[in-house]
């Protein structure tokens, strides 16, 4: 069964995806970045992204 968002016409696999999808799109989610203030539906996906942006820290010039 595919899931279509209705904010952007993506077509997902799963309620979750499209969920997930919908949380960037609206701005909309109990956890968000310190850095870009993303919002997110898990805890667990904020701690991924983080990390992108620690990556990207890390190589940044003093």
């Amino acid at each position: 069964m595919s899931h279509v968002s209705d904010v952007c016409k993506k077509t997902f696999r799963s309620a979750l995806k499209l969920k997930r999808q919908k949380t960037t799109q609206t701005g909309e989610g109990p956890h968000r970045g310190e850095i870009c203030e993303r919002p997110f539906i898990r805890k667990s996906d904020l701690n991924v992204h983080y990390r992108s942006h620690k990556k990207e820290m890390a190589y940044s010039c003093e």
